[in-house]
């Protein structure tokens, strides 16, 4: 496990541009009041929740611009709901993809983000 977590500063750092390029497209978009909107399940779902309720004190934003879904609802937050990710007749109460919007889904397997996914987040 210890081999695997030193792997991770040397990824991050080949792909530093795409995150400087990403960051710079979510802050034109949320001085545009567009939102930042987190949509996970599992552990890295729950992170992306964390991270959310974060932003309002550590960056000053209000708490209805950076946004957390969890696939399952506020339930699955505290105890396992199965299969909740795959439900899509609950996927999408409204729809938050808008062009001024920013969708970051999180998963922990190794995805690979395609073009048609990454264009939520240009």
């Amino acid at each position: 496990m210890n081999d695997e977590d030193n792997t991770v500063p040397q990824l991050v750092k080949k792909v530093i541009p795409q995150i400087e390029t990403l960051v710079n497209k979510l802050v034109t978009k949320l001085k545009n009041n567009g939102w930042l909107i987190y949509i996970g399940a599992g552990t890295s779902g729950r992170l992306g929740i964390l991270d959310a309720s974060e932003c309002p004190l550590t960056f000053g934003v209000s708490s209805d611009v950076i946004v957390g879904l969890f696939a399952g609802g506020d339930t699955a937050l505290r105890q396992v709901v199965e299969n909740a990710q795959d439900n899509k007749s609950t996927a999408w109460e409204r729809d938050l993809s808008t062009a001024k919007n920013n969708c970051i889904g999180s998963s922990s397997s190794r995805v690979k983000i395609t073009n048609s996914t990454a264009n939520m987040s240009t």
